[in-house]
C-alpha cells in the first residue's frame, strides 16, 4: 500500500520491497513521479527514509536509523514527469541476541520527505511482509559476478557429505539440470568456486536466472537450499 500527496493527489507512489535471501535482506526503495508535472520533495535531514522490521508480536527488531547520525539541513530531491528514482538497504538479520529465527516479518518504510512543491506532504509509507529463511549451516557468504550467460560463484561450503548439487533455472525453464559437485568432507568450512556458463541464444529475454545450490538427504531429498541470482533480464 502506499500514500497520496496532501497536495494534488495520487502522483507520488513510494514502495518497499523487501528481497529475503537466506544471509541477509535487501530492502529496495521505490520512489515513482506518476503525474505530468515536475515534483521537488524537501526533506527537513538528511535522512531521506525509515525502515523498520517488527516480528508477529510488534516487537521491532530493526531499525535503519539506530545507531546513524543524519546532518540536519534540508534536503531536496526532484524527480520529472514520470521520473522513478530508488534505493537500497541491507539487513543481516541480526537482531539484540543474535541472528532473528525463521518466520514471518513486518517490513515498513516511511519517505520522509514532509513538503512537495513547498506544499505540505502527507506521510508516504509502505507495508511489506517477509519471510526470513532459516540459518543455512551448509553454504555461506556467497557471492556471484558476471553476466550475459558467463558467471563466476564462490563462497564457504561445510558438507555433510563430499558433495553437493546444484541446478539453474530462470522461473521457466531449467537451464542447467542437476549438477553434482566433490568437495573434501570432513565438517569445516572451505572455499569453493564454480563457474556457470549458458549458451547466449538460451538466455531468457525476461525474468531471472537463479543459481539453486544444495546437498540430499540419505532419502534423496533436497536440504539446505540455497538460492543465488546470477542475473536480471
Amino acid at each position: 500500500m502506499g500514500a497520496e500527496s496532501a497536495d494534488n493527489g495520487p502522483d507520488l507512489h513510494f514502495f518497499v520491497e523487501p528481497i529475503a535471501g537466506p544471509e541477509k535482506v535487501t530492502f529496495e526503495l521505490v520512489l515513482r513521479n506518476g503525474g505530468s508535472t515536475h515534483r521537488e520533495l524537501e526533506f527537513p535531514s538528511a535522512q531521506l527514509y525509515e525502515i523498520q522490521v517488527k516480528d508477529r508480536s510488534g516487537k521491532e527488531l530493526y531499525r535503519y536509523s539506530s545507531g546513524k547520525t543524519f546532518a540536519q539541513a534540508l534536503q531536496k530531491v526532484r524527480l520529472a514527469p514520470g521520473e522513478t528514482i530508488s534505493w537500497k538497504e541491507t539487513w543481516d538479520y541480526q537482531g539484540e541476541t543474535g541472528r532473528i529465527p525463521e518466520g514471518e516479518y513486518k517490513v515498513m518504510a516511511e519517505l520522509k520527505a514532509n513538503k512537495a512543491n513547498s506544499k505540505q506532504l502527507k506521510p508516504l509509507v509502505d507495508e511489506k511482509e517477509m519471510f526470513v529463511p532459516n540459518e543455512n549451516l551448509i553454504f555461506r557468504q556467497i557471492t556471484a559476478s558476471g553476466k550475459k550467460g558467463v558467471y563466476k560463484v564462490a563462497g564457504s561450503i561445510r558438507p555433510g557429505a563430499g558433495h553437493f548439487f546444484y541446478t539453474v533455472e530462470d522461473g521457466h525453464h531449467e537451464q542447467i539440470g542437476e549438477t553434482k559437485v566433490e568437495v573434501e568432507g570432513g565438517g569445516d568450512w572451505q572455499a569453493f568456486s564454480l563457474e556457470i556458463k549458458i549458451p547466449a541464444e538460451e538466455l531468457p529475454e525476461s525474468g531471472t536466472l537463479i543459481l539453486h545450490l544444495y546437498e540430499r538427504s540419505q532419502e534423496g531429498s533436497i536440504i539446505h537450499g540455497y538460492p543465488v541470482i546470477l542475473e536480471r533480464f
